[in-house]
């Protein structure tokens, strides 16, 4: 941490030490202390979190329930009203700058495909897929509909015998 230049030691420390007061992003605290604030948020907005996952907030507001998952700072809401939603974003807006990026669309790195007339919702990770085969220069592979044939029976003899071949496999990235 650089001192301010107004910060003058005197001569008197070879290193001064500094107390930051604050969390940094990215550190362990600073998600601490950021769920901390946001949970206190929530909490008094009527929200309390699931406890099999407390990045899942919840709540029964009337006769609507809503329903808030975070993953440190990006947050998807949903709810049984429209309204409660919007008046709900409102609210949390008055706490916390945020950016309303309308309909889910892409959530951690799934693409996120709804059909409200079927009523359902796919998740694709075809993007972190394609990442992946480029990372380890797989791009031009064969495809296949499933990664192994179905009916191939693997067996202990099959496995890294000599010392050899376990070595060629530590260098094999996947």
């Amino acid at each position: 941490m650089d001192l301010p230049d107004s910060y003058t030691t005197n001569g008197n420390f070879i290193h001064p030490v500094a107390k930051l007061n604050v969390a940094l992003y990215g550190s362990k605290q600073g998600a601490l202390k950021w769920y901390q604030e946001l949970s206190s948020t929530l909490s008094e907005l009527g929200l309390k979190h699931a406890h099999p996952d407390w990045g899942i907030f919840h709540g029964r507001i009337g006769h609507d329930i809503l329903v808030l998952a975070s993953h440190v700072n990006d947050c998807m809401l949903t709810g049984s009203s429209p309204e409660l939603i919007c008046s709900f974003k409102a609210e949390i807006g008055l706490h916390y700058k945020i950016t309303d990026l309308g309909p889910i669309s892409w959530l951690l790195g799934m693409k996120v495909m709804r059909d409200q007339n079927a009523r359902t919702i796919s998740l694709s990770q075809q993007t972190y897929v394609k990442a992946i085969l480029a990372k380890y220069n797989l791009t031009n592979c064969k495809s296949a509909s499933v990664p192994m044939d179905p009916g191939l029976k693997l067996s202990c003899n099959q496995s890294l015998q000599s010392a050899e071949e376990i070595g060629h496999m530590k260098s094999v990235p996947y």
